[in-house]
């Protein structure tokens, strides 16, 4: 059962319906995991149909349970303590930070430079929501060190509460902002090549940059003026960019200007457009003119007027917003020509990035993109990619718009493709797939190749193109894999076969699942079948096959080594000053008491409003054998507001998955697991 500080249902039906009368709530939903209240329906997540439910004594309960902080709330049976549970304020402190200030290029310290943290609360009642909280001001001192003291924090919520990660500005004229928001340093553009910088609440290192000509001014105090700092700058701050302020005004004054241009230009497309809808106006004419308004320097006429464009010639347009994209890798109207340029190309790997060397980079990949396909079919843009795509990430979402396409104009560059011995094992599959899907004959010689392949998935993957290709060689090779010392291995095999026959001889089991004695009588059946079958079948020249399954655990050290290189490169991950209190320390311990079999002590690792959805669930685990055993590392993917998501990944019989576990932190700042 999940814990509850309470004694009896009955007293939490009491409060639960105090908080429905004083609230006007009547329904639930989910967010992140967690059971919330909202008018509307009762829900199990955001991605699951609504099913309308009025609360009932059940709904009651798990309303009750919803609205529990995520670090444990009392529940008192008397009716003083149910009214203080939602009126009482809640008083948080912050903690100390400390940190060091220095110019990025030469080392030295900055003196007087503004530092800004800002604390927010979050509340948690209707739905996630944030309070002011409070802001400290400060400068760095002769050695470019500042400290910031503890904070109290009090508000009356009427909600459960706790603090959301600070916000912080670190500023000074001449120099580029530095800013942290969610644990995460967000820098206004980087300009050096390399400058990593991740933050620290204890000691932290930032390194400022210098101001550049080639930056805009008031792209760079707009936001410090934004929301995330209303009602405004404080004092010190609001100081440091009087300076700033006056250097922005040429800009000002030139945006002002061009207003009127811009409010011209839309009118006359209008008309232009409204001509060329009635006749009067030749597709030539047109096309001239709007290639003329999408030179213009103003995104709103080259937003408007590329659209237009690309009704009439889908391909017209993508040349000038290249130009557009190299014109301003110091702006951020970059960022708004990558998104043109997505929805004109259907490419889906164009990422923004404020790192300026990195946008030279694309603006130049994208260009030497477009002068080799420009002439090509659109299903062969992505073959290009596929073959010379800058990296893994871009070469993937190559594969999902060929596997969409299904073109035969690709079939030489999947050739080719499948003819590389370095490329990932990941995309090795995928292309198989597509192989597989568009019935492909003239690659299965080069299929036949990938049945030779070290990875046991690629070898699957392949073993089943060829089947649906129409070629039986690949029985040979997976009975040949029954032979491998690795039992994931002789799984997937047995599991590939049952595919490719149409027989059982595990009677609808994972060789995982059984015993070595039921396993070894699996695969003598299986060896049997074969010596009765095989003159029947075609087979593959395999070679010393054995040779190849010595490098099996070699391979699949590769797929771990490449999570483990994803998870050091990615710039979201977090930083903890303490490993012990992180979320792969918090998942180690989970993972010890799973192998123990302690389900409470499993459960504790949970948020509390989260663990009444997951005991059931957990005791089922923890009832299979080796479920502990079959749990291994985890490593960070990505982080979305407030979580951060790791995936753990294993071997099952039809392809290497990963299992995703979400952490947030509870209000001490503690890491426990809100979904698995």
């Amino acid at each position: 059962m999940n814990r509850i500080y309470g004694k009896r249902r009955a007293d939490m039906h009491v409060l639960a319906e105090s908080i429905v009368a004083r609230k006007g709530l009547d329904e639930v939903r989910q967010w992140h995991g967690c059971t919330y209240i909202i008018g509307g329906s009762l829900m199990k997540s955001d991605t699951e149909k609504p099913a309308t439910k009025r609360l009932g004594p059940a709904s009651l309960l798990i309303l009750v349970l919803a609205v529990l902080p995520c670090q444990g709330a009392l529940v008192d049976e008397s009716e003083e303590s149910k009214k203080t549970l939602l009126d009482q304020p809640a008083e948080f402190h912050t903690g100390t930070r400390s940190g060091r200030v220095i110019d990025a290029v030469t080392g030295e310290p900055i003196e007087g430079a503004v530092v800004v943290f800002k604390w927010d609360v979050a509340i948690w009642f209707i739905e996630p929501g944030t309070m002011e909280g409070t802001t400290y001001e400060a400068t760095t001192d002769k050695n470019g060190r500042y400290f910031i003291p503890d904070q109290t924090v009090k508000r009356n919520t009427e909600a459960f509460a706790g603090l959301k990660a600070e916000e912080v500005l670190i500023y000074k004229v001449g120099y580029i902002w530095y800013k942290v928001y969610e644990d995460r340093v967000e820098p206004f553009m980087t300009v050096l090549p390399n400058l990593k910088q991740r933050y620290r609440q204890q000691d932290n290192l930032v390194k400022l940059e210098p101001w550049i000509e080639e930056l805009s001014h008031l792209e760079h105090i707009a936001w410090l003026s934004g929301p995330l700092f209303a009602p405004g700058p404080g004092p010190l701050l609001k100081g440091a960019l009087a300076e700033e302020n006056a250097l922005a005004e040429p800009e000002r004054r030139l945006l002002e200007s061009a207003k009127s241009e811009i409010e011209e230009a839309t009118r006359e497309l209008g008309e232009y457009r409204n001509a060329f809808a009635k006749g009067e106006l030749a597709k030539e004419d047109y096309t001239e003119i709007l290639k003329e308004y999408v030179s213009s320097p103003h995104m709103e006429i080259v937003r408007e007027a590329g659209w237009e464009l690309k009704n009439i010639d889908d391909r017209a347009t993508i040349p000038y917003l290249i130009k557009h994209l190299r014109k301003n890798i110091y702006r951020a109207d970059f960022d708004t020509v990558l998104s043109l340029l997505e929805s004109h190309t259907g490419r889906k790997d164009l990422k923004d990035t404020v790192v300026i060397p990195e946008r030279q980079k694309l603006a130049a990949e994208i260009d030497q993109w477009w002068q080799r396909v420009k002439d090509r079919s659109r299903p062969e843009w992505f073959g290009d990619l596929l073959l010379n795509g800058s990296n893994t990430q871009v070469k993937s979402e190559a594969v999902f718009a060929i596997w969409t396409a299904s073109d035969d104009t690709v079939l030489p560059y999947l050739k080719e493709f499948l003819e590389r011995e370095d490329e990932d094992v990941v995309l090795q599959e995928s292309i198989l797939g597509v192989v597989s899907k568009m019935r492909a004959k003239s690659l299965i010689p080069q299929v036949k190749k990938k049945l030779l392949s070290p990875d046991v998935y690629v070898r699957r993957q392949a073993a089943l193109a060829l089947a649906k290709l129409g070629d039986s060689c690949s029985v040979s090779v997976m009975i040949e894999s029954l032979k491998s010392k690795r039992r994931n291995s002789r799984s997937v095999a047995n599991a590939t076969l049952k595919e490719l026959t149409g027989l059982d001889f595990s009677q609808g089991k994972s060789l995982r699942v059984l015993s070595p004695q039921d396993e070894a009588g699996v695969v003598e059946r299986w060896m049997k079948w074969w010596q009765e079958n095989k003159a029947k079948m075609r087979e593959i020249d395999m070679g010393d096959f054995s040779t190849i399954l010595d490098k099996e655990e070699d391979a699949i050290a590769k797929r771990y080594a490449a999570m483990a290189a994803a998870e050091a490169e990615n710039p979201d991950a977090p930083v903890i000053d303490d490993p012990q209190k992180s979320p792969k320390a918090v998942f180690a311990a989970y993972k010890q008491a799973a192998l123990a079999g302690d389900v409470d002590k499993a459960l504790s690792y949970f948020a509390p409003i989260c663990r009444i959805e997951h005991e059931e669930r957990l005791r089922r685990l923890l009832s299979l054998p080796g479920y502990g055993k079959g749990l291994g590392d985890i490593y960070f993917d990505k982080r979305l507001v407030g979580t951060y998501e790791y995936n753990m990944p294993f071997e099952a019989d039809n392809a290497f998955l990963a299992s995703r576990f979400v952490f947030v932190t509870d209000g001490n700042g503690n890491w426990i697991i809100s979904q698995m």
